[in-house]
């Protein structure tokens, strides 16, 4: 025996599964209220986050993962190791203004590199220790990070994502392109090697040499009184703000 829906049921079914039909396949439309949620994970080394989460990092002795979100979204959100990485994402794509964006506080003994992509952020909760270090942001990510002295950091951006750093480092390299953006000016480097091409911008503070390339608007702005070595290319821009 076949089992018709009616389109008024289905719509009515649909709204009461807290699912929507869209283009590429069911949508989850978020509600009840925001639940808390522990899930445990071994040691990682390195962060991923995706879709939209907003991730609240600390350094803690153990490694842990707390979520908040509501119930059927926490049933989408999956925190899964993949070798020596942690993937923070949601399995199925939500809709809805009442879909509460979720929230991963996340603990770990040490990191040495964060990705942030497609809307999602990650903030340090206090000043992250780390030797070396690297941050990877795209796709409208953010990633907003306090770092102690660093040996070396490393800031990969692209399109349209935006990283925020503050602290010390003893050498730092920074890859701004695609409308990407690197706010540095609270982070003193004592080298610094940066590069922004195809409208990306670099704001750095480095006190001993600078090595620096704009090119096709790429467009670089320097504190500290280095010295300075520059290339432009393509409408590149180079220059001091102090």
């Amino acid at each position: 025996m076949k089992t018709i829906l009616l389109p008024g049921l289905l719509a009515a079914t649909l709204l009461l599964t807290g699912c929507d039909k869209g283009e590429f396949g069911p949508w989850v439309r978020g509600t009840g209220p925001v639940e808390t949620e522990t899930r445990t994970v071994n040691t990682f080394s390195r962060l991923e986050a995706k879709d939209h989460i907003e991730v609240v990092l600390s350094q803690g002795a153990e490694p842990a993962v707390r979520l908040e979100a509501q119930r059927n979204i926490l049933d989408i959100t999956e925190a899964r190791l993949y070798g020596n990485q942690l993937v923070l994402r949601l399995t199925k794509p939500t809709i809805g203004k009442d879909t509460k964006r979720v929230r991963a506080y996340v603990t770990v003994p040490s990191l040495t590199e964060v990705a942030v992509g497609d809307h999602a952020a990650v903030r340090s909760s206090a000043t992250w220790s780390a030797g070396s270090f690297r941050v990877r942001v795209k796709d409208h990510g953010v990633a907003e990070l306090t770092l102690g002295q660093t040996d070396e950091l490393k800031a990969d951006v692209k399109d349209h994502g935006n990283i925020t750093l503050a602290g010390a480092a003893q050498r730092l390299q920074v890859d701004a392109t695609g409308h990407g953006l690197v706010q540095a000016f609270e982070l003193t480097a004592q080298n610094g090697q940066v590069t922004a091409d195809d409208h990306g911008l670099a704001k750095v503070r480095v006190t001993g040499q600078l090595d620096a390339y704009a090119k096709d608007h790429g467009a670089i702005t320097y504190r500290g009184r280095p010295a300075v070595s520059v290339r432009t290319a393509g409408h590149g821009h180079v220059g001091a703000e102090d």
